[in-house]
């Protein structure tokens, strides 16, 4: 019997179809079962321990939350909020420009 599926006329015999599916997959299976695994299985004693990850300065904390603030800002006000931020720090900044955005 071939893989092939007989044709009559221009339709495909329903039995025949189905047949070579199945032997279609027949194959298919044995080869799945035959093929070797592609990377070898890692043991559990074999992984790596997770990192540790060290915590974010704090200098770096403040200066992203004053960015993500100052982006909403027009260019008048930004020159404001870095001027204090220049005199006062980062946390007077953060502040006036939470006031300035509402």
């Amino acid at each position: 019997m071939s893989a092939v599926p007989k044709r009559v006329g221009t339709k495909i015999l329903l039995s025949n179809f189905i047949n070579a599916l199945s032997l279609y997959i027949n194959r298919l299976h044995e080869e799945m079962n035959d093929a070797r695994p592609l990377a070898p299985v890692m043991k559990i004693a074999d992984a790596r321990p997770p990192k540790v990850k060290k915590p974010v300065p704090t200098w770096l904390k403040l200066h992203g939350k004053y960015m993500g603030t100052i982006r909403s800002l027009t260019p008048k006000q930004k020159a404001r909020v870095k001027a204090i931020q220049q005199r006062d720090g980062y946390k007077v900044a953060i502040a006036a420009a939470q006031k300035m955005r509402k």
